[in-house]
C-alpha cells in the first residue's frame, strides 16, 4: 500500500514539475494540459485524479514552489545576515539565468502575467511567495 502511495506522490510531483517548467518557458495560457501530460508521461485520468482543472494545477504548482522555498530547497541563500550572504542571494538568481542562457524570466512573473481578474487564489499564491522572500531580505535590512 505504501509503495502505491509513494508512486502516486511521485506522479503528482512529476505533473507539477513538468507544468512549472512549461509555464515558466511559455506561460500558463500557452501551455495545454495535454502538453503537460505528454511531457510528464502521465495520463488524463491521473491528471484529473490529482487536479480538478488547469487552475487547480496552477495553484498546486505555486503551492509547491512556496513549499520548496519554505523548506529551503531552492538553490538560494536563505539566511541573509551579511553583505556576503546578500551577494550569494543575488548570485542564486544570476546563476539560474546563466543556466537557462538568459532565455527565461522570473517563473512567478511568467505565471502571473496570464492571470485574469477571476484568479484571486493564484494571485494570493504568488503574493505569499513574494512576501516570504521579501521577509528574508527585510530581516537583513532592519538589523
Amino acid at each position: 500500500m505504501k509503495a502505491i502511495q509513494n508512486r502516486g506522490k511521485k506522479t503528482r510531483l512529476k505533473i507539477i514539475e513538468t507544468a512549472l517548467s512549461l509555464f515558466h518557458k511559455q506561460g500558463v495560457n500557452a501551455t495545454s494540459v495535454d502538453e503537460i501530460l505528454e511531457i510528464s508521461g502521465t495520463g488524463k485520468s491521473q491528471f484529473y485524479y490529482y487536479f480538478g482543472s488547469k487552475n487547480d494545477l496552477v495553484h498546486s504548482v505555486l503551492q509547491n514552489f512556496y513549499e520548496t522555498d519554505r523548506d529551503k530547497k531552492h538553490p538560494l541563500k536563505y539566511e541573509v545576515e551579511s553583505w556576503e550572504d546578500l551577494e550569494e542571494w543575488f548570485a542564486g538568481f544570476i546563476n539560474f539565468q546563466k543556466s537557462v542562457h538568459c532565455s527565461q524570466g522570473c517563473p512567478l512573473a511568467t505565471i502571473g502575467y496570464g492571470l485574469t481578474e477571476t484568479d484571486e487564489l493564484l494571485r494570493q499564491d504568488i503574493n505569499l511567495i513574494f512576501e516570504y522572500r521579501k521577509n528574508i531580505l527585510s530581516k537583513f535590512f532592519t538589523l
